[in-house]
C-alpha cells in the first residue's frame, strides 16, 4: 500500500497568503471606518454640535427675549446655516429666523412641525431628531424642545432645523472607491508575492541543489553569498559546513591510511617473529626470550593504539570523568622523566627538568600523567639538533604551570592552528621514524578542557616550540571543591587512557 504524500505549499503561495493577510485586515479597517461607522460617526458629531448651538439660541432669548435676541439668534443661524422658530404655547409663531427655503418643515411637510411641537409641549421631545427625506435624499437635524424665558417670563417652544451634508452619498462613493482600491491591492499584492518569493526561494533553491550534492558524497561544492542578510549567513554557514566535512573526510582518510601503517608494522613483526620461533630459533631459548619479548612490545603498540581510538570515542560521547586528587605535581614529573633514560643512553638524548622540590596539585593524576607523557613523546618525535627536551614547573598566582621544551624546528603558521585536532598529523623529513596517529595533542586538549585548565604553545620556525598547561595549586587553608569528579566538558574533545604519540 502507497504511503499518502504530505500536501505541499509552495513558498509563493505563503508569501501570497501572508500578505493577503495583511491587505485584506487593512482593507476591512477601511471599510468599516470609511463606511460602517462614517454615518454614524458624522450625524453623533453634528447632533452634539447641533445641540450645544440650539443651547446658546435658547441662552439668548433667556437673557435678551425675544425682541433682544434677534441680532444673536441671526448671527447663529448665519454661522450654522440655520432655520429657527419660536411658538408659544397658543401656538402662535413669533419669530422665524434663517432659510425656510431649505428647511424640512417649512419646504417638505408644515404638518410635521405642529406635530413636533404638540409633542415638545407634552414633554415627549427632549433632544435632537435626525430624519431622512426620501423625495430629496436629504437628511435634516430637527430640536424641538419646550423652554421657558425668565426675561419674557413665558414659556415657549423652540423649533430648530439644519440640513446635514449628503453623508449617505459619500459613502457610496467611498464604497465604490474602496472596491477599485481593494482589486489593485489584491493584484499588487500578488505582483509582490512573486517577486518576494522569486527572490527568497532563489537562494534556497541553490542550498538545496547543493545540499544534495552533499547527499551524493560531494563535499567540495559551495554556494554564492549574495545577500546580506539571514538567507547570506545561511549560505556562509553552509558554506563552513562543507569546508569541515570536507577537512574531517580527508583527515578521517589520513586515520585511516596511519592506522593500516602503523598496525601493519606491529603486525608483520609480530608475524615474523612468530614464524621465526616456529621455525628456526624454538630450540634456542636466548633468542626465543629475545623474538617473544618482541612480540610482548608489538602486541602492547597495537593495544595502546586500540586504547587510544575507544579512549577518544568516549571522550567524543562525554562518558569520561576527571577524578582528582591532590598530588606532588614536581615528583610526578621527575618520575616520568626518569622513565626516558632509555633514550638518553641509546639515541644521546638530554632531558632537564626544572621544578621546585615539591608541588602539590589538584588534579586527576593519572590523566596529567598521561598529557605529560603525550607532550614529551611529541617533543621527542619531533627533536632537532641538539636533542635537549626541557621540563619545568613554575609556580605564579596559585597556578603551577607545567611546561615542555624542544628543540625542534618548531612549527609552521600555517600548521599553528590545526595541531590540536583530531587525526591532524604534520609531516616533515626530520620527523622521527615511527610517529603516532596525530591523536596525542587532541587527547591533551580534551585533559585539560575537562579540568578548565589554561595551555597553549609558543613557538618559532627554527628555534623549537614550547607547549604548556596549567594546573591549579592546592592550599590547605582552602577547602576541595565538593565534587569528587569533574566531568568532562569540551565538546567533541578526545583523549586516551595511555600516553599516545603524536
Amino acid at each position: 500500500m502507497m504511503k499518502n504524500k504530505h500536501f505541499r505549499i509552495s513558498l509563493l503561495l505563503k508569501i501570497w497568503s501572508a500578505i493577503m493577510a495583511v491587505v485584506i485586515a487593512v482593507l476591512l479597517l477601511i471599510w468599516g471606518l470609511q463606511v460602517v461607522f462614517l454615518e454614524q460617526y458624522y450625524v453623533g458629531m453634528k447632533k452634539s454640535e447641533f445641540s450645544a448651538v440650539c443651547d446658546q439660541i435658547a441662552e439668548e432669548i433667556n437673557r435678551f427675549g425675544y425682541i433682544g435676541s434677534q441680532n444673536g439668534i441671526l448671527d447663529l443661524v448665519a454661522k450654522n446655516r440655520l432655520c429657527v422658530q419660536i411658538i408659544q404655547r397658543s401656538g402662535q409663531i413669533i419669530k422665524v429666523e434663517g432659510m425656510p427655503y431649505d428647511c424640512y418643515i417649512h419646504k417638505r411637510n408644515s404638518g410635521v412641525g405642529q406635530e413636533l411641537v404638540r409633542r415638545a409641549m407634552a414633554g415627549e421631545i427632549t433632544g435632537p431628531l435626525d430624519v431622512w427625506d426620501q423625495a430629496a435624499k436629504t437628511e435634516y437635524l430637527i430640536f424641538c424642545t419646550q423652554k421657558y424665558s425668565t426675561y419674557d417670563e413665558d414659556p415657549y417652544v423652540l423649533l430648530v432645523n439644519q440640513t446635514l451634508a449628503p453623508v449617505r452619498e459619500a459613502a457610496t462613493v467611498t464604497s465604490n472607491q474602496l472596491a477599485y482600491l481593494s482589486i489593485i491591492l489584491v493584484v499588487l499584492a500578488t505582483i509582490a508575492a512573486f517577486l518576494i518569493a522569486r527572490f527568497i526561494s532563489k537562494p534556497i533553491r541553490t542550498l538545496s541543489n547543493a545540499a544534495q550534492d552533499v547527499a551524493r558524497g560531494n563535499l567540495d561544492v559551495s554556494v554564492p553569498v549574495k545577500n546580506n542578510d539571514e538567507i547570506g549567513d545561511l549560505c556562509e554557514n553552509f558554506n563552513r559546513m562543507t569546508t569541515e566535512l570536507s577537512k574531517v573526510n580527508r583527515l578521517q582518510r589520513e586515520l585511516v591510511a596511519n592506522l593500516s601503517h602503523d598496525l601493519r608494522t606491529p603486525l608483520t613483526m609480530i608475524r615474523g617473529y612468530a614464524e621465526m620461533i616456529k621455525d628456526i630459533t624454538g630450540d634456542n631459548k636466548e633468542k626465543r626470550e629475545e623474538q617473544l619479548d618482541i612480540i610482548v612490545d608489538e602486541t602492547n603498540r597495537l593495544n595502546r593504539l586500540a586504547s587510544d581510538a575507544l579512549d577518544l570515542s568516549r571522550m567524543q560521547a562525554g562518558q569520561v570523568m576527571m577524578n582528582k586528587t591532590v598530588f606532588d605535581g614536581a615528583k610526578k614529573l621527575h618520575d616520568i622523566l626518569s622513565r626516558y633514560q632509555l633514550l638518553s643512553e641509546t639515541e644521546g638524548f638530554t632531558f632537564v627538568c626544572n621544578t621546585p622540590d615539591s608541588c602539590f596539585v589538584y588534579a586527576d593524576e593519572m590523566r596529567i600523567e598521561q598529557v605529560i607523557y603525550n607532550l614529551l613523546n611529541n617533543a621527542v618525535n619531533h627533536i632537532g639538533e641538539p636533542k635537549v627536551i626541557t621540563a619545568s614547573l613554575v609556580v605564579q598566582n596559585g597556578i603551577a604551570y607545567i611546561s615542555v621544551k624542544d628543540t625542534g624546528k618548531g612549527i609552521r603558521p600555517e600548521d599553528l592552528p590545526l595541531i590540536w585536532d583530531r587525526y591532524y598529523k604534520p609531516y616533515r623529513k626530520t620527523d622521527r621514524p615511527g610517529m603516532g596517529t596525530g591523536l596525542g595533542l587532541s587527547i591533551v586538549k580534551a585533559i585539560l578542557n575537562g579540568h578548565n585548565a589554561p595551555f597553549g604553545v609558543d613557538t618559532a620556525l627554527g628555534k623549537g616550540s614550547t607547549f604548556w598547561f596549567g594546573l591549579t595549586v592546592y592550599d590547605e587553608t582552602k577547602p576541595l571543591p565538593n565534587e569528587e569528579h569533574t566531568a568532562q566538558k569540551e565538546e567533541g574533545a578526545n583523549g586516551s587512557a595511555n600516553a599516545g604519540k603524536n
